[in-house]
């Protein structure tokens, strides 16, 4: 393991890298010799000169400090050191639901109807907290995350639900613009009036959880095709095969939740998130077995990534 000081912070290692930024597993050292486990962004130095990535982490970092819920990533601190911006947040040891999905996949499972239904419920919990955040003087900021995919959920060892990453989410209060015709996000995970370059607001998030709910009881992505723009068309439009189709044991309470979120017109969808959660608990509460909460969350993640979890627990 590579120790390397950053500011205050001691980075061990790196978790995950993308384009424009990387995620490291960092220290906060303590005189007792123990410190605190935290995770850090840091805007990779060639991002660093292009203005309008700057603007958008710096975005996604005042958006993202304003959010304190149980099932969003909490995020601690905004700075530049040695040149380099950086975003220090809540470190969630446990994987991401698309690990998750491949892991059940190599095993040849399915993944648990009642687990998914309440991992969602979680989701649409903090996805209803940050499209009702207000700033300081109580104005609506109006924040829609538009990325919300397996990547972005993680499952912690200890039964926690936790959305990441508001980094191309909308707000008003945000300094960079999205030029017009631009896409943001994964295509596969985007809403129709998204594609569109539409206004959005938070029934393309309820969009979203639809998707993400689909996936994890199909185990397939709502919208495939040969290329970028076979997906987009099946974005647009809407055009999917029905969760029963795919795998027939589906509950019908539950493909009736997802096709309502999936509907093409946001007029047509749950209004909210909070109305889409209450959906999923509602169907949780008329099922007498397979009870969701932490305990058994937690005993699916730790069952699936054994050797992972002692990694990170002992």
């Amino acid at each position: 393991m590579t120790l390397r000081e950053f500011g205050r912070y001691v980075l061990l290692e790196r978790l995950k890298h993308g384009g424009m930024a990387e995620v490291h597993l960092g220290l906060v050292p303590a005189k007792d010799g123990h410190g605190r486990l935290v995770a850090v962004k840091v805007l990779r130095s060639e991002s660093s000169d292009d203005g309008s990535v700057v603007s958008m982490f710096i975005d996604e970092a005042k958006l993202s400090v304003l959010l304190d819920h149980p099932n969003i990533v909490r995020t601690y601190e905004f700075g530049v050191t040695k040149g380099r911006y950086f975003i220090v947040m809540e470190f969630v040891p446990g994987p991401d639901l698309e690990s998750v999905l491949e892991r059940l996949h190599e095993r040849a499972r399915t993944f648990p109807q009642v687990m998914a239904a309440g991992i969602v419920a979680d989701l649409c919990d903090g996805l209803d907290y940050a499209h009702g955040k207000r700033n300081a003087v109580g104005e609506p900021l109006h924040i829609v995350h538009r990325d919300v995919s397996p990547q972005n959920v993680l499952l912690s060892y200890t039964g926690k639900v936790k959305l990441i990453d508001f980094g191309i989410a909308k707000a008003t209060s945000h300094v960079s613009e999205t030029q017009v015709g631009a896409l943001k996000g994964k295509y596969a995970y985007m809403s129709p009036e998204q594609v569109r370059s539409q206004p959005v607001d938070c029934r393309s998030d309820v969009f979203a959880a639809g998707n993400f709910l689909y996936e994890l009881l199909t185990g397939q992505r709502l919208f495939t095709g040969s290329g970028d723009y076979e997906v987009l068309d099946n974005v647009r439009t809407a055009t999917f095969i029905k969760p029963r189709e795919i795998l027939s044991s589906i509950d019908p309470v539950l493909e009736g939740v997802i096709l309502r979120a999936l509907e093409l017109e946001p007029g047509n969808r749950f209004q909210s998130a909070a109305e889409m959660g209450q959906a999923l608990r509602d169907f949780l509460k008329d099922r007498t077995q397979g009870e969701y909460g932490p305990s058994t969350l937690r005993e699916f993640v730790r069952e699936l990534f054994v050797e992972e979890c002692a990694y990170m627990t002992g």
